[in-house]
């Protein structure tokens, strides 16, 4: 968030507070926490051995009656696109899935700083061109299990 000071909009940037990395066979996961004037942010990431890196943010807003020109969830750099259910970035060739809430916006005229917790942002990261996005249902199917017959 930018929040408004005598001598202009300044970054409201979290700092860490707690983080803690878990290592098994297959991946590398942090958990960290970290607080910023006005929130507090969880970050949860993860690799993968096939390239692609993982992260799930969540945010706690305090309840402010503050106004902001910028909300910035998450930008990497680039433009912001919308392809079907999710937000893409794409920066080089890197390309950034978001699912959740636009992770990045201006408010003209501003706007109020979001309260209380947001819906979890879920970010991939592809850096190898090669993911199609978050797997799609292709048939649901009921099943019921009968009794052996002889």
């Amino acid at each position: 968030m930018t929040l408004p000071t005598p001598t202009g909009p300044v970054f409201d940037a979290p700092v860490v507070n707690n983080s803690a990395i878990y290592t098994t066979g297959l991946r590398v996961i942090n958990y960290t926490e970290a607080s910023a004037r006005i929130y507090r942010l969880y970050v949860y990431t993860y690799n993968t051995p096939v390239g692609l890196w993982g992260a799930v943010l969540r945010f706690n807003f305090a309840l402010t009656a503050l106004l902001t020109v910028k909300i910035s969830l998450f930008r990497p750099g680039g433009e912001l696109q919308r392809v079907g259910d999710v937000w893409i970035y794409r920066v080089g060739n890197v390309t950034y899935w978001i699912y959740g809430p636009q992770p990045y916006r201006l408010c003209e005229p501003p706007c109020g700083v979001p309260a209380g917790w947001q819906e979890p942002l879920y970010v991939v990261v592809d850096p190898t061109g090669q993911w199609g996005g978050w797997p799609k249902v292709v048939a649901v199917r009921r099943e019921v299990l009968q009794p052996w017959k002889s």
